[in-house]
């Protein structure tokens, strides 16, 4: 073998090797999928808007729990969501009194092997801005 079939082979190798390492799954479950703290980084609706990181973040439990710390107001809040007819339900609102509760439906996108979630609330409501785009962080 002359070396430079022998090079051609060695780097054939390392190229396989190396692909093999990043050809992780990608989790299709939303359910699973959404598991673990996000940050906003974009609005969109009338323009686009970037949004600088804060501290503030969305962090989704796999018992159907959102928490959601704010980090100018240091508070945390809690509410649950769910996966239905392909759309995240998130409750938005909860009246002790009576029991009412009020629901806002996003059509949800994963992206970038699951890194990056963009939600659109726009089918269903007419807001300044309806669409969020949210990046996974450790």
């Amino acid at each position: 073998m002359n070396p430079f079939t022998k090079l051609i082979f060695l780097c054939s190798i390392l190229a396989i090797m190396a692909s093999s390492c990043d050809d992780e799954p990608i989790e299709t479950d939303p359910a699973k999928a959404i598991l673990g703290k996000w940050i906003l980084i974009e609005m969109r609706g009338m323009g686009t808007i970037k949004i600088k990181p804060n501290g503030s973040y969305i962090e989704y439990l796999k018992d159907g729990i959102m928490r959601r710390y704010d980090a100018l107001d240091k508070e945390m809040k809690y509410t649950i969501y769910y996966f239905a007819d392909s759309t995240l339900n998130v409750r938005i609102a909860y009246f002790e009194e009576d029991g009412t509760e009020l629901w806002q439906k996003y059509l949800f996108k994963f992206s970038d092997k699951n890194s990056i979630l963009t939600t659109d609330m726009s089918p269903w409501a007419d807001a300044m801005f309806d669409v969020f785009v949210e990046k996974r962080i450790e």
